[in-house]
């Protein structure tokens, strides 16, 4: 189930005295399967991470997982995990 997130805005005041306004969003829980041994893990992303492809190990199994953080067609986060074999 996606998780919904809730945008906050930081405002700060630069040196001349200018406000600058700062998108801020929160670490946003995704849901996914270690293509090893199927466990269901819970990774958390950040909307920076978008376009950004990481590797973690499988809690259980021990196995590197690759992570792509992307966007759906509807703007929505995504995690896609795969084994390192596997082509992208």
């Amino acid at each position: 189930m996606p998780c919904h997130c809730v945008r906050w805005t930081l405002l700060t005041i630069e040196t001349d005295g200018r406000l600058t306004q700062m998108s801020m969003e929160p670490l946003e829980e995704q849901i996914v399967s270690c293509p090893y041994c199927g466990e269901t893990i819970e990774v958390f992303v950040d909307h920076q991470e978008v376009g950004d492809e990481y590797i973690e190990d499988c809690q259980v199994c021990c196995r590197p997982i690759i992570f792509n953080v992307e966007l759906d067609s509807m703007g929505n986060l995504t995690v896609r995990a795969r084994d390192e074999n596997e082509v992208y």
